[in-house]
């Protein structure tokens, strides 16, 4: 985990990697939450379909990524 740095991966291989901060505002109540969907509705939906989520209560590094897209369950 680095703190203020975004990586995001596709299919295992780094795309991006920037420093960056990312805040949340505690006032406001979330009563829908969505993966792949945006709560703004100026924001348009993905052009893309999701195959697989997986959620982690830590940052993975890219080995652990690949090791895990890797396992079979």
């Amino acid at each position: 985990f680095e703190t203020n740095r975004q990586k995001f991966f596709i299919n295992g291989i780094e795309k991006l990697n920037t420093n960056s901060s990312c805040s949340f505002d505690p006032n406001i109540k979330r009563t829908l939450n969505y993966i792949g969907k945006s709560n703004f509705d100026s924001y348009s939906d993905p052009n893309a379909s999701i195959d697989d989520i997986k959620i982690y209560n830590k940052a993975l590094n890219q080995e652990e990524i690949l090791i895990d897209m890797n396992t079979h369950v």
